[in-house]
């Protein structure tokens, strides 16, 4: 798992109960851009000044191309993005949690949570790495740990 966005703390962001309704509804309506928008703004706590900047670049169109699997997204983690601490506890399967060292604090905080709550779960903090982790840096963390499965 990379950086779990659960909410486990008051450092998380605070999202409406019907966060994944409402970006349900506007990807219906056929605003990708908009439910983009709402989800980094209200989701990942990206600036309204830095999405109008993203807006404006040439990967936008990329971002808008996937915009519909926020909605997914917002419903699978469910209200209020809870730790899910049941599940969690119920998986026999090796895991890894991954966690970028420059990560915002709630982040970090859940993925220490997950490796906390799944039964034997290893956890690792990428140095220098944010939510937008290198892959020269996760690569040979996946590959250590599938080679020890």
């Amino acid at each position: 798992m990379w950086e779990p966005p659960y909410h486990v703390d008051e450092s998380a962001p605070s999202l409406s109960q019907d966060f994944a309704s409402r970006l349900e509804i506007v990807v219906k309506q056929g605003r990708r851009a908009e439910a983009a928008e709402v989800f980094m703004v209200e989701a990942a706590e990206v600036p309204v000044e830095m999405v109008a900047a993203m807006r404006a670049h040439s990967s936008w169109s990329g971002v808008e191309a996937i915009a519909h699997t926020l909605a997914y997204e917002a419903a699978v983690m469910g209200p209020g993005n809870a730790l899910p601490t049941e599940l969690l506890t119920s998986i026999t399967q090796p895991t890894l949690v991954l966690i970028g060292e420059n990560s915002p604090a709630w982040m970090t905080n859940a993925g220490k949570a997950v490796a906390a709550t799944v039964p034997r779960a290893v956890h690792r903090i990428l140095e220098d790495q944010t939510h937008n982790v290198a892959p020269q840096s996760l690569a040979p963390e996946l590959l250590e740990f599938l080679i020890a499965i």
